[in-house]
């Protein structure tokens, strides 16, 4: 394993420390680390790294708190988007969200990359992903997603998903 037993927390840590177990591993089976990396993929496949505000981009208000103790990723976008559960295998789902959020936004530049963070929340987010919590710089948790997109109406962020939170020790991002 990783010197610090999870691989994201030891920022002291070399980055390559495991490259020589598997250069290792693949010489002991007579193979290239092309071939390894490719088993090793299928049989333990690899996950995604997101980042994730905590704070409401109108009112600069938290929501870490909710999150942390309810154990969710969320996101907010109340004014114009409401339960997505029954649109998201819809092929154009990315343009109806930048369609409905565009009054928010001066430039459709912005509006876009709004509905891409959206979307990769809903769609391309998936079990086992690593979310990075942050406020500004500063992360103030690590976690494992662990379910599904759910909207929560009561929540100032309701677009949520289940967290599974592995550390919540703040840390500011270089």
């Amino acid at each position: 394993p990783p010197p610090d037993g999870v691989g994201l927390l030891d920022a002291e840590a070399s980055r390559f420390v495991c490259t020589g177990r598997f250069l290792a591993l693949a010489r002991e089976l007579g193979t290239s680390m092309t071939v390894l990396g490719k088993l090793l993929g299928e049989q333990h496949p690899h996950h995604g790294y997101w980042r994730l505000g905590t704070t409401s981009g109108s009112t600069g208000e938290s929501q870490w708190p909710v999150m942390r103790d309810q154990g969710l990723a969320s996101i907010g976008w109340t004014q114009f988007l409401g339960d997505l559960s029954a649109e998201l295998k819809e092929s154009d789902l990315k343009q109806r969200i930048a369609d409905r959020i565009q009054p928010d936004y001066d430039d459709r530049g912005t509006t876009t990359r709004k509905a891409g963070e959206i979307f990769n929340f809903l769609r391309r987010i998936e079990i086992n992903d690593i979310v990075l919590a942050c406020e500004g710089a500063t992360v103030r948790g690590i976690g494992r997603l662990v379910g599904p997109y759910q909207y929560r109406p009561e929540l100032s962020f309701p677009h949520t998903r289940q967290v599974q939170w592995l550390s919540l020790e703040e840390w500011k991002l270089d």
